[in-house]
């Protein structure tokens, strides 16, 4: 059991780990051999690994790790832009608290950012200069990770690109839509430089135990938009490409509290310790397959347009 006197703590810490890239992170640590704990806000979750925790509220920890990462939070649009106070109470104050509190444990820590923080940063380690703040939840970003850069040492901050996945929404609609011949409308004039999941994660965990501190980009190699990107994916799948009909926002009314271009971050500072690169579309895509796949082989779910063409 966590925190039991006659056994040692966990390494790393996953705070969020039942969300997307959380969960992913500690079966990947797991695979590794590497121990890990997670924190969740769902009471029902009976795994002993898992502590329970809701961000602003009270904060019990059985132990500190080596290594806290933090994935928690409101990451929804439209949610900051409507409820600015309640979830910069969340995603600002109670994040700076608790990484205040495992810091001051010793523990290092690595905040998940986003790059609807910025346009685009310099390539510096060092490089932390005003960005272009287009939305609330990119305002909550930045003021987050003020607070953990000034934490000084130990204090890591990833940038991350959109990350798509078999397992979210997006990708998932997209997936039945085509395998059941129906019309899928991805837009045309929003842009996204994508990763995978399993690449995020995997630069996530090899940055995690680095040492190192400051500003870390894990991005795409080029932005497209969310059209290109449906095309290139349903190629690669062998599935019907006229049943994408890419739509306009402007058509729509798309609500303005979505950022148009979530653009490519450079990753020297992420290259020259790791030899990490930015992702390629292709390798995108190679990634979503072969999760696709995997996802099939564990779940109930089925696809069969998609497996036969394959």
């Amino acid at each position: 059991m966590l925190g039991a006197s006659n056994s040692l703590p966990p390494k790393v810490l996953v705070v969020g780990g039942d969300s997307l890239i959380g969960s992913t992170l500690v079966e990947h640590f797991r695979s590794q051999g590497t121990s890990v704990g997670f924190t969740s806000r769902r009471p029902h979750h009976k795994s002993p690994a898992c502590i329970p925790l809701e961000l602003g509220k009270a904060v019990s920890l059985p132990y500190i790790p080596e290594v806290a990462i933090l994935c928690a939070g409101v990451t929804d649009f439209r949610s900051c832009a409507e409820q600015p106070d309640a979830t910069r109470r969340i995603n600002v104050d109670a994040v700076l608290e608790l990484a205040t509190t495992l810091h001051l444990g010793g523990a290092c820590i690595l905040y998940l950012s986003s790059n609807a923080v910025c346009e685009i940063e310099k390539d510096s380690v060092q490089s932390h200069s005003l960005p272009s703040i287009t939305t609330e939840l990119s305002a909550q970003k930045y003021d987050a990770e003020c607070g953990i850069l000034a934490l000084g040492e130990r204090a890591t901050i990833v940038r991350g690109a959109k990350v798509v996945s078999c397992k979210a929404s997006l990708i998932a609609s997209w997936l039945n839509g085509l395998s059941n011949d129906q019309t899928i409308t991805p837009l045309s004039d929003y842009y996204l430089s994508p990763v995978s999941l399993q690449f995020m994660v995997t630069a996530i965990a090899q940055l995690a135990f680095a040492g190192a501190s400051g500003i870390f980009n894990i991005s795409g190699a080029q932005p497209l938009s969310y059209s290109d990107f449906a095309y290139q994916f349903a190629a690669a799948m062998n599935v019907n490409l006229g049943l994408i009909a890419p739509e306009n926002s402007l058509d729509l009314n798309f609500p303005s509290y979505y950022p148009r271009a979530l653009k490519s971050l450079g990753m020297l500072a992420m290259t020259s310790p790791s030899g990490i690169l930015p992702q390629s579309v292709r390798s995108v895509i190679d990634d979503l397959i072969v999760e696709f796949f995997n996802e099939q082989s564990l779940t109930n779910h089925s696809y069969p347009a998609l497996s036969e063409k394959r």
